[in-house]
C-alpha cells in the first residue's frame, strides 16, 4: 500500500504543485514516469530486503 501511495503523491506533486500541468502532455509523462520510477523503487528495496535475511 506504502508504494502506491507514495507514487501517487509524487504524481500530484510533479503535476499539480510544481506545475507540470503548463507543460501539457509533457508534463503529464514527467509526473507519470516519476510515479512510476517511485514503485520501482519500493519494489527493488522490497526485494533486497527478502534477499537480505
Amino acid at each position: 500500500m506504502k508504494p502506491a501511495i507514495s507514487a501517487l503523491g509524487r504524481f500530484v506533486a510533479m503535476y499539480f504543485i510544481k506545475l507540470g500541468f503548463l507543460d501539457g502532455w509533457k508534463g503529464f509523462k514527467i509526473a507519470q514516469i516519476s510515479a512510476q520510477s517511485n514503485i520501482l523503487k519500493y519494489k527493488e528495496l522490497r526485494r533486497l530486503n527478502r534477499e537480505g535475511k
